[in-house]
């Protein structure tokens, strides 16, 4: 128990960090900039460029980006008519290069270029000619890894597809990838099904030159292959899974992420436990298994 500790030992901080062996004061909190108000906001993403530093704050029915603390809408032309109470919480986003990728899984895919206040999302596009929109498809979650796009936990038209992915074909350096068509063998586009008992997917992520895939119940590896075959799927686990979105990150060539009941890394070969016996009871006890879908890493 904590008070059986000597006295060196801290429990619980607020406001301070450890640096160079001495605990020194660090932050504290105060209102960054007041945002406008009743639409929402549910996630937030960062994007640096030349000269600026944008956070891009999506909510139920806005999007918006802060510049300093300024809050400029880039709403899409579309909305989110679609999105209903709590859809707010389902966005996901990544960077290609320096543009930003938006999705709802309630709504479509954007991006956001040129990075310019007065320039609103627009929807991505699936070939030469249709949107994701268009073609009413869309997927739970978009990743980038390398110069590909991946969609995860796909639905198309009224059709779900939950252990399906797709992979664009490669963009261009700062681009937008060309199409997502895997019937058009001139590119390097696909789609895949993991098959087995791993259930949903739940989410993936970029680790050095693989890209690892979380399912409810399961992790499998995908490894460029620089060939006509691109990816070359391989198995980690077939019983540990990840709690929800968002809940994987990645730290000096590791993946720490918030399991289904474990905390663990993984390196892209072995998986390891990091939350042990009392740790591990303590905080999965204190999730809300209502409200699981709100953890973040």
């Amino acid at each position: 128990m904590p008070w059986t500790l000597p006295p060196e030992f801290i429990t619980y901080g607020r406001n301070f960090r450890v640096s160079s062996g001495a605990i020194v004061p660090k932050g504290g909190v105060q209102e960054f900039s007041t945002a406008p108000a009743s639409w929402f906001p549910a996630h937030v993403f960062h994007i640096g460029s030349l000269g600026n530093n944008y956070w891009i704050v999506a909510g139920r029915t806005k999007v918006y980006v802060v510049v300093g603390a300024v809050w400029h809408d880039i709403t899409s032309a579309a909305g989110y008519g679609t999105l209903n109470a709590n859809d707010e919480l389902l966005w996901t986003t990544c960077a290609l290069g320096e543009i930003p990728i938006l999705n709802n899984p309630q709504a479509h895919p954007e991006y956001w270029s040129p990075q310019q206040t007065t320039q609103i999302l627009q929807p991505l596009l699936f070939d030469a000619t249709n949107t994701w929109l268009a073609k009413t498809y869309s997927a739970k979650v978009f990743r980038s890894h390398k110069n590909f796009l991946f969609a995860l936990n796909l639905t198309e038209g009224s059709t779900e597809f939950p252990d399906s992915f797709r992979w664009s074909h490669p963009a261009d350096v700062n681009g937008l990838p060309a199409t997502w068509d895997e019937t058009d063998e001139a590119f390097l586009a696909g789609k895949a099904s993991l098959g087995g008992n791993y259930g949903d997917i739940i989410d993936g992520a970029s680790l050095r030159d693989s890209f690892p895939i979380y399912s409810e119940s399961g992790i499998n590896i995908l490894d460029y292959t620089n060939d006509e075959y691109v990816w070359r799927r391989r198995e980690l686990s077939s019983t540990i899974g990840l709690l929800t979105t968002n809940c994987v990150v990645e730290i000096k060539g590791t993946h720490f992420l918030l399991g289904d009941s474990d905390v663990v890394t993984n390196d892209g070969n072995q998986i390891n436990s990091i939350a042990h016996n009392r740790i591990r009871k303590d905080l999965f006890t204190k999730i809300d298994t209502d409200n699981f879908n709100r953890c973040y890493v």
